[in-house]
Formats: C-alpha cells, structure tokens, sequence
C-alpha cells in the first residue's frame, strides 16, 4: 500500500538504506518547510479515499467464501 500511495504522489516511502532516524527527520523537515508539497500528497491522499472501504473488502470476502462452499456441496 505504501508503494501504490507513493506513485501517486499521496506519500514518502522511505525503506532500505533511507529507512532510518536521520533520513526520516530530513524528509519531514523538508515537507514541513513546504506547505505546497504538503497539500499536493493530501489531495492525491484524498483522490485514493474509498468510500467503505471495509465494507467492500468484507463483502468480497464473503462472496468468495460463499463461492467456495458452493463449490464444495456439488
């Protein structure tokens, strides 16, 4: 998930060698001074947000448990 709000300019993902204290307090001290920026990954945030979300997912998951009992019965 965080990779998929990182392409779409929603986050930072910072992993591997840049997964640490230093780079961390860097990154947020560089959006802080950038109130543009900031508001730019709030609205793709935003352009991500799924109504329901967990609704949606429990209803597929329910369908698809109800898919596999049906096929266990024939």
């Amino acid at each position: 998930n965080a990779e998929q709000f990182a392409a779409r300019g929603a986050s930072i993902v910072l992993a591997g060698e840049r997964a640490s204290g230093p780079e961390l307090v860097s990154t947020a001290r560089r959006l802080v001074r950038d109130p543009a920026a900031l508001s730019a990954m709030a609205a793709a945030a935003r352009g991500l947000f799924k109504a329901d979300a967990a609704g949606l997912i429990a209803a597929e998951i329910i369908d698809r448990i109800g898919a596999v009992d049906a096929d266990s019965t024939t």
